[in-house]
């Protein structure tokens, strides 16, 4: 048997269990939500003079939606609507958040209720690891801030 013949045998189950134990587990996720850039502002999307090379080849090496509704064009409910899956009406979210006082005469609570269905735990329940990095919109930054609501989203979103 030559050198070259052995190595072959050796590495080639090595190759296919390394094959095998990638296509047993579930593909990443990286879900990109920008609610204040427009369909057209991405270079992938033909804008003349912006450039996303960065996008443009997650969009080309993974799925782009090019067709979908936002649930409002607003950032705390189209973002209620990303997390649970659900309308944001359903939790009284129809604005952006604001200080306590706005919220209440819009008759809105001060967060996105803890106890909500989140897309992040049902994929932490799957075995994924989640993350959440950038804007979070799920209640207004001073509230957030002298609440315990913090550590309460902390543990929902990253794991």
């Amino acid at each position: 048997m030559t050198m070259q013949r052995l190595i072959y045998l050796l590495v080639l189950p090595l190759v296919l269990t390394r094959l095998a134990s990638a296509a047993d587990r579930p593909p990443n996720i990286v879900f990109i939500f920008a609610d204040d850039c427009g369909w057209g502002d991405l270079s992938c999307h033909g804008h003349p003079s912006y450039r996303t090379p960065n996008i443009d080849r997650l969009a080309a090496e993974g799925i782009d939606f090019e067709q979908f509704e936002v649930c409002n064009p607003v950032c705390s409910p189209s973002r209620t609507a990303a997390m649970t899956g659900h309308f944001p009406a359903r939790y009284r979210i129809h604005q952006h958040f604001a200080e306590h006082e706005l919220n209440r005469q819009r008759g809105m609570p001060d967060w996105l209720d803890p106890k909500a269905i989140m897309v992040s735990r049902l994929l932490q329940q799957a075995g994924y690891r989640t993350g959440h990095f950038g804007k979070w919109q799920l209640t207004h930054d001073s509230i957030l801030m002298r609440s315990s609501i913090y550590t309460i989203y902390s543990r929902l979103s990253v794991s």
